[in-house]
């Protein structure tokens, strides 16, 4: 018999705080007074006084804090679920963003383009017509020095323009009547 009195002696548990010395025979009264983890202070420690409700609630609030942190961490959650799907809407509609700005850009540029092109082709008919002689007469023109008999095209954009434009805006020209 003495072997089964000890046996049940040795499951009785207690827990004691070092701080104040306190013994508790029951989980509750131990988990009231240490806290629900080895972070929480004790009781003795808080200094609540005789206002148990108050360490009660102090010690349901630790415990709400660790769910909510359990919560937080379970991607199975509804909160989480509610910030993937959150975070997937914003991503989406930042690529969307993004795709409608490139596409906004390249339209530009394409006008800024074709304006390009038509200065520059307004620029070299301009050029080109101002010469009196319309590749006719007098012979040779007085403002290209172009003559009819030799079949030679009218030069009043080189006397116009200084040659390293004229070979700028020409090399242009070519280029965008290349690229459509």
């Amino acid at each position: 018999m003495s072997d089964l009195s000890s046996l049940i002696a040795d499951n009785t548990k207690e827990w004691r705080c070092f701080h104040c010395g306190d013994v508790f025979t029951t989980e509750r009264a131990a988990r009231l007074h240490f806290g629900a983890t080895e972070c929480s202070a004790p009781a003795c420690q808080i200094k609540a006084g005789a206002e148990m409700s108050m360490l009660e609630a102090l010690r349901r609030a630790e415990d709400d804090a660790e769910r909510a942190t359990a919560a937080m961490h379970n991607e199975s959650s509804e909160g989480w679920r509610a910030y993937h799907h959150v975070t997937t809407r914003l991503r989406e509609q930042v690529e969307a963003a993004e795709n409608l700005g490139y596409e906004r850009g390249l339209r530009d540029g394409r006008q800024e383009h074709a304006t390009l092109r038509n200065a520059i082709n307004a620029v070299l008919t301009w050029a080109e017509q101002r010469c009196p002689c319309e590749n006719e007469t007098p012979d040779p023109c007085p403002l290209c020095g172009a003559s009819v008999e030799n079949l030679e095209a009218c030069k009043s954009a080189e006397n116009t323009i200084p040659h390293h434009l004229l070979t700028d805006l020409r090399a242009l020209q070519q280029k965008g009547s290349s690229n459509g």
